[in-house]
């Protein structure tokens, strides 16, 4: 069946072919490598931070697909900034989208997922954004093993509870290897 039949089926069609299924997908090993400058230190900063996550595929596997993103910790050291922690805020949706790239096939497809995170430095504190950081990639399996590139920098973090939301750090770039674990 190609996308378009997907398209023009019947709800009872769809809900009888699976098309709104909901899958765990196993999880992802992440290396995350993201540059990020802290104003008040007038520096930028090279930091790296490993770890995995889980998500939910929903959807027919000639898509488009939808992921809901979970359980996802990464964690680092750095030498002048300390421990270094990333996670997803609580209560908010982290999801993405998968659409393949060829008719009647699933893969490769496009993958774009949208997180707001939590970054948590030793000595800077923990920190939130307004906006979501996008990250994309080509993909050939879920799990994939691929590079994600984060496409809307730069993205200001402050102080979680700081009420006039004063910038203490920026990502400005940052690419993540992922692969099954």
């Amino acid at each position: 069946m190609d996308i378009l039949s997907l398209h023009n089926l019947e709800p009872e069609e769809w809900l009888d072919m699976n098309a709104a299924n909901q899958v765990a997908c196993a999880g992802n090993q992440h290396t995350c490598l993201p540059q990020i400058f802290i104003p008040a230190l007038d520096k930028r900063f090279d930091l790296k931070f490993e770890g995995q996550g889980e998500s939910t595929l929903i959807g027919h596997n000639l898509g488009p697909r939808a992921l809901i993103w979970k359980n996802t910790e990464l964690f680092g050291e750095h030498e002048e900034l300390g421990k270094l922690k990333v996670s997803l805020k609580e209560n908010v949706d982290h999801a993405g989208t998968i659409i393949p790239l060829k008719g009647g096939e699933s893969f490769p497809a496009f993958n774009r997922n949208t997180y707001f995170f939590v970054m948590e430095i030793e000595n800077i504190g923990r920190m939130i954004s307004e906006r979501p950081a996008i990250v994309e990639a080509i993909i050939d399996a879920v799990p994939p093993t691929a590079t994600y590139t984060f496409k809307n920098g730069p993205l200001n973090f402050y102080l979680e509870g700081d009420l006039e939301k004063q910038t203490v750090m920026i990502l400005e770039k940052a690419q993540t290897h992922v692969s099954p674990y």
